[in-house]
């Protein structure tokens, strides 16, 4: 550097100045576009893509989630049935369980 340059010092911060230069930014992509009068909704070649990724969603949840859940969840219920079935008490009422045979007995008889 020479002796006769002086650097000026800025008169705003560094960090301030990118917080203002993203909120020009923002603000200037939230003004409303210029649309043709009467027309609301422009179906591009956006809806097609949502349509998509909205697919996608649903096969991944499907895969990824639905079927996972369902299978822990159908195990659940085997093991309480079976569970509930080899016992020798009845859970609602508490008293012993009457033998189930030659047909099993009605639900509102213990």
């Amino acid at each position: 550097m020479s002796r006769g340059v002086r650097r000026r010092k800025a008169l705003v911060p560094a960090p301030l100045q990118t917080a203002a230069a993203a909120a020009v930014a923002n603000v200037l992509l939230a003004l409303p576009a210029h649309a043709e009068a009467g027309k609301i909704f422009d179906f591009n070649l956006t809806l097609p893509v949502m349509v998509a990724e909205f697919l996608l969603l649903m096969v991944f949840l499907d895969k990824f989630w639905f079927t996972p859940v369902g299978k822990v969840l159908d195990e659940r219920d085997a093991k309480i049935r079976s569970l509930l079935g080899d016992s020798k008490v009845c859970a609602r009422c508490r008293r012993p369980r009457r033998a189930q045979w030659p047909l099993p007995a009605p639900p509102w008889l213990c």
